[in-house]
């Protein structure tokens, strides 16, 4: 639960709680985390979160993440950057 904490608030507070997928904080929190393969972040979200995924599941969300979730979360990095 400590990475959920401390990442979890820099998550929110940078704006991307804006992007309503589940799938996309744990994963983030999760590389940021334990910066393993895919097939090991699968294993940490289970163990430590009761999060049950499947490799597939995961490459499905990357191509969704990529087709049509990649300029909101560029934008909302852009946006954070500007208040500095």
């Amino acid at each position: 639960m400590g990475p959920e904490i401390i990442f979890g608030k820099i998550y929110d507070f940078t704006g991307y709680n804006q992007i309503n997928e589940a799938l996309f904080r744990h994963l983030v929190i999760a590389r940021l985390s334990f910066p393993l393969s895919k097939l090991k972040t699968i294993d940490y979200l289970y163990r430590y979160h009761g999060v049950s995924l499947n490799i597939s599941s995961v490459y499905r969300f990357l191509d969704k993440l990529n087709s049509r979730l990649k300029g909101q979360v560029e934008q909302i990095a852009f946006n954070y950057t500007k208040k500095f």
